[in-house]
């Protein structure tokens, strides 16, 4: 079913996509002795699983059948077998059996068509601990069975393992790179992303009894959503491990085709699950579904509505809620912390007023702590369901409020946000990925409200391991449950903490993009000069890397192939071993008097960050980068440069230089042992040119 996801791509971004995935391929091909190194690894694994390649073959050609066949037979890893499922009518098979003499492979002759019966043909044949389906024309890179060998090893209770994939033509040339998320079964269930390479236990397949018939077509999609309900021992190998042949026309309109049945797969897991939801296809994309939960009785929703002044705000967000909200069942809690102007008494009593016992004023005279405040709400909240909002909010999706409700209402859910907007309508949150600038932001910021995102995920429900405070919805009992908000953590990262808490304790957050509010964002903070609120950033910074370190390295919802500097699921240039400078730069130089920047750096325990910012004075070249290379010119990270700097913007007067900033994590395994001076070096591409950027930073492996 990701087949026809895989052909889209998504819009608004700025760089060269096959670009930046080009020198993504450089720098993680397989060398030689990284070859070796596996071949080493393999012959110390304590389990040697044996896997059944499982090949389909109805229409393709031989040369498709050949180049998938051959992409098998190079595996590093050699304890296979491949069974390979042809119609005994099909004029191929000798010319396989000649091509290929090979004890491993098993050709099995069948009189069916439907490809479920031919796959279960198969099933019964197999040998293998683990199977996996390879289509004829597709190819395995050569360690993937090597890579899956190791996760059961680590993993003797995998039941589903899944890696990245991309595309290939055919002149060989690799494009279209998927980086996956971890196991995010909300975005699974909107679209089926896990196909390619997906690895099953084969005893597990055997229990759910294979696949089913009626699901010709989309067989594999609907086997790993039945396999998914009786088990959560997926796991996810960020690499790519296959490469998928580009669709034909008729492939394409083959999977628009096969819609209704898709949609029946996903209605049908929902009544597996007593999940009372209804399912639509989004427009923008013919394999991706729209999930709508209705909540089984009609709890009360408690609104908590913080505040100090700013009375036109206020009174937009409330004027929205009563007039466009369908939803009938909730209070609204405002509290007044610290007001002092007479036009915000006047909009309390206006509310008040009109509203009756369905609006309350509850008055906390306290220096500003958004956990506390909201902790106080929360123990006065009447309703089963809370819900956080900002003040600055306006409604613009009427059923905003059944449709989280109908989210937070399910066993598995812990924090439920929606889309917001900026008021020139682009995005303001989206979704919170870790690990952007070395904590965590809001991806997609700055896209056009339509946005479709990363291969569609912001068509449809998704998993993220963290949503906005601004717009926050949880069951009660969950919010007590863990504590409520850390109110040691006043005013930053707050609501990341809590949901990453959520995620801890077993519950999956989830994003809402059908469900669109405007935010004005910053305008309801109270008045505080600039270095008071970096010091309590930054303090409260610190207390959130210290304990959610291990996400904040790899958030499981986003992949680590894909960049920390911006949050827009662009290809990261991560490097897997070192280079030399002068292989990456065509001429590198010590100065040039239109290049200025600077490098900086912390490094804590094994994680090494480095940032600075370049500009580049002359405006004549496209946007730089920067590679960081030690004092023998190794270079040991390559980044963007794209961050926001204000600082430096108002340093030399001008606004185009606003985005000057960058920041990386280098990976000090790649460094031997012994001291180190890093550079920086910005990169113009145009030019193939590295000028050193003033700075240096000294670390000791």
């Amino acid at each position: 079913m990701i087949d026809s996801v895989l052909k889209k791509s998504y819009f608004g971004r700025q760089r060269n996509v096959s670009e930046d995935y080009e020198l993504w391929l450089k720098y993680n091909t397989l060398t030689n002795q990284q070859k070796e190194d596996i071949r080493t690894r393999i012959s110390q694994l304590k389990a040697r699983p044996l896997f059944s390649i499982i090949t389909v073959v109805q229409k393709e050609s031989i040369e498709e059948v050949k180049r998938s066949l051959q992409s098998v037979l190079k595996q590093l890893y050699t304890d296979f077998e491949v069974i390979l499922v042809i119609s005994s009518k099909n004029s191929m098979i000798n010319a396989i059996k000649e091509f290929i003499k090979d004890s491993r492979l098993k050709i099995h002759t069948v009189r069916k068509e439907n490809s479920a019966e031919l796959k279960n043909a198969a099933l019964e044949e197999a040998a293998g601990d683990y199977m996996a389906l390879l289509e004829p024309g597709d190819i395995l890179s050569e360690h993937a069975l090597f890579e899956n060998a190791a996760i059961i090893n680590k993993h003797r209770d995998a039941a589903l393992i899944y890696s990245d994939e991309d595309q290939i033509n055919n002149e060989g040339k690799r494009h279209s790179p998927f980086f996956k998320p971890g196991w995010s079964p909300d975005t699974f269930l909107a679209q089926r992303y896990s196909l390619n390479l997906c690895v099953y236990k084969t005893a597990a397949v055997r229990k759910i009894n294979g696949f089913h018939k009626q699901y010709k077509g989309i067989e594999n999609s609907e086997l790993a959503l039945r396999l998914s309900e009786v088990s959560d021992k997926i796991y996810h190998i960020p690499k790519i491990l296959y490469h998928k042949r580009e669709a034909s026309f008729s492939k394409k309109l083959k999977q628009k085709l096969l819609i209704p049945q898709s949609i029946k797969a996903v209605e049908e897991a929902l009544t597996r699950r007593q999940e009372t939801a209804t399912v639509k296809k989004i427009q923008k994309s013919s394999q991706t579904f729209l999930v709508h939960y209705q909540t089984k009785t009609n709890p009360m929703i408690s609104i908590i509505i913080p505040t100090r002044d700013k009375a036109d705000l206020l009174d937009t967000c409330l004027q929205s809620i009563f007039d466009q909200t369908t939803y009938s069942n909730f209070e609204i809690i405002v509290v007044d912390n610290g007001s002092v102007e007479e036009e915000t008494f006047a909009v309390f009593e206006k509310w008040k007023a009109s509203q009756g016992k369905k609006m309350s004023i509850v008055k906390m005279d306290i220096p500003y702590n958004w956990s506390t405040i909201n902790n106080q709400a929360v123990k006065q909240a009447k309703g089963e369901l809370i819900l956080l909002l900002n003040n600055d909010i306006e409604i613009l999706s009427p059923d905003w409020l059944q449709e989280m409700a109908g989210q937070a209402m399910r066993r598995d859910i812990g924090a439920v946000g929606v889309k917001l907007l900026y008021p020139d309508k682009t995005i303001q949150h989206a979704g919170v990925i870790m690990g952007i600038h070395g904590v965590s932001d809001h991806c997609y910021k700055g896209k056009p409200h339509d946005f479709s995102g990363y291969f569609n995920r912001l068509l449809a429900v998704s998993n993220f391991s963290a949503v906005t405070g601004a717009c926050l919805m949880v069951k009660k009992s969950l919010y007590e449950a863990i504590g409520g908000m850390d109110e040691n953590l006043a005013i930053e990262f707050n609501d990341v903490d809590f949901c990453l808490r959520l995620l801890d304790k077993g519950y999956f957050n989830v994003l809402l993009p059908q469900v669109v509010l405007l935010h004005h964002e910053s305008k309801s903070r109270g008045q505080s000069n600039d270095a008071k609120r970096r010091s309590i950033s930054q303090k409260e910074a610190a207390i959130l890397k210290g304990r959610w370190r291990n996400i904040i390295e790899e958030d499981p919802f986003y992949n680590r192939n894909l960049d920390l500097s911006s949050g827009n699921f662009e290809v990261e240039y991560r490097l897997n071993r070192l280079m030399e400078l002068n292989e990456l730069a065509g001429k590198v130089i010590d100065s040039d008097e239109t290049i200025l920047g600077r490098i900086n750096g912390t490094h804590n325990g094994g994680k090494l960050e480095l940032f600075g910012w370049a500009i580049n004075q002359s405006k004549k070249s496209s946007r730089m980068q920067v590679f960081v290379a030690n004092q023998d010119d190794l270079v040991v990270a390559h980044t963007k440069v794209n961050r926001e700097r204000k600082d430096i913007s108002a340093k030399f007067n001008d606004e185009s230089f606003l985005e000057s900033g960058w920041w990386t994590v280098c990976d000090t395994s790649l460094l031997p042992e012994g001291k180190h001076i890093l550079y920086a070096y910005a990169f113009i591409p145009d030019e193939k040119k590295a000028i050193r950027l003033k700075g240096e930073f000294p670390i000791t492996i």
